[in-house]
C-alpha cells in the first residue's frame, strides 16, 4: 500500500472515530470544538463592548499546512466561536498568540442564520484525503466544495446545525498553498482576504497580520449571528496558547480616507467633464 493511500485511510478512520464520539444528536459536527468567551458573554452592540476568550489551544496546523490533509482545514482540531451583533457596529476580530514566535494564527469569519450549531456530517462530500467536517475548506465561500456541510439549505443538512450563510473574510499569518495542492481545490493565501459576503453584511473590511497575530475589522457590521473558525497555519511552529477578542471599535481611519478619496476622485472627474 502506497504512503498516499495509507495517509488517506488514516485520515478517514480518524474522521469516523471523531464522528462517533460526537454523539448521535449532532453526529459528525464540530460542536465538540466550540468554545465560549470568558464570562459566557455572546453579544456586542455598542462602542467599547468586547468578548474575550483567553488560554485557548489548538494544533500548529489546524487551519492549513497539514500535509496529511492536503493543507486544508482540520475542523475538529480548530476552535469555533459564536457571537451576536445586536446593533450595527464596527467590529474587530483579533487572534493573538501568547508566545508570538511559537504559533501562526489564522481565522475565517462566517455569517450564520442564528447560533452556529456545528454543521451536519455530509459523508457524500468526500475530498482527496477525507470527508467533511473532519477536513473542510476554510478559505472558500459558502457553497464551494468543502463547505456544504455547514451551508444553510444544502441538501441533506439538518438546519438546526448547518446554518452558515456566507463567508465574510479570512486572515492568515501562516503558510500559503495553491489550489492544485489542496483537498477541496481551494486557494489558501497568506494575508487578509475579503470574501463574497463581506459587502452584504458590512460596508467594508480592513485587517492585518503579524508575528503571532491576525486581525480583521468589519465596518458597520450588520446585526445578527456570526461564527469564527480559528487554527494554526504553520506546521513548522511550536504551539502557544492564544486569545480571541471580538470588539466594537472605531473603524480604521484608512477605510474612511479610502472612501473619501474615491468621492473626491469622482467629484473631480465630474467637474472636468462639465468644463470640457
Amino acid at each position: 500500500m502506497s504512503k498516499q493511500i495509507q495517509a488517506a485511510v488514516k485520515v478517514a478512520l480518524t474522521g469516523v472515530i471523531l464522528t462517533a464520539s460526537a454523539g448521535m444528536a449532532v453526529a459528525g459536527t464540530v460542536d465538540s470544538s466550540m468554545r465560549t468567551f470568558n464570562g459566557g458573554g455572546t453579544s456586542i452592540g455598542a462602542m467599547g463592548d468586547s468578548l474575550v476568550a483567553t488560554g485557548q489551544t489548538t494544533s500548529a496546523h489546524s487551519y492549513t499546512d497539514n500535509a496529511q490533509l492536503n493543507y486544508s482545514a482540520w475542523g475538529h482540531a480548530g476552535r469555533w466561536f459564536n457571537f451576536e451583533v445586536t446593533s450595527n457596529v464596527d467590529t474587530q476580530i483579533k487572534v493573538t498568540a501568547d508566545n508570538t514566535a511559537n504559533w501562526s494564527p489564522a481565522f475565517t469569519v462566517y455569517s450564520t442564520a442564528g447560533v452556529w450549531g456545528g454543521g451536519t456530517a455530509t459523508f457524500t462530500e468526500v475530498g482527496i484525503t477525507g470527508n467533511t467536517p473532519h477536513n473542510f475548506n476554510a478559505t472558500g465561500n459558502i457553497g464551494d466544495n468543502g463547505t456544504l456541510w455547514m451551508q444553510q439549505g444544502a441538501a441533506g443538512n439538518n438546519p438546526a446545525f448547518s446554518n452558515a450563510v456566507a463567508t465574510l473574510g479570512y486572515a492568515n499569518s501562516g503558510a500559503s498553498h495553491a489550489a492544485a495542492t489542496t483537498n477541496w481545490g481551494e486557494q489558501v493565501n497568506s494575508g487578509v482576504h475579503a470574501m463574497a459576503g463581506e459587502l452584504t453584511f458590512s460596508s467594508g473590511m480592513t485587517g492585518s497580520i503579524g508575528a503571532g497575530t491576525a486581525e480583521l475589522t468589519f465596518a458597520d457590521l450588520n446585526t445578527g449571528w456570526y461564527t469564527v473558525y480559528v487554527g494554526g497555519a504553520d506546521a513548522t511552529k511550536l504551539n502557544s496558547p492564544f486569545s480571541v477578542r471580538v470588539s466594537a471599535v472605531p473603524v480604521p481611519a484608512a477605510a474612511y480616507l479610502f472612501g473619501s478619496g474615491l468621492i473626491g476622485l469622482f467629484a473631480a472627474r465630474r467637474k472636468a467633464l462639465k468644463t470640457a
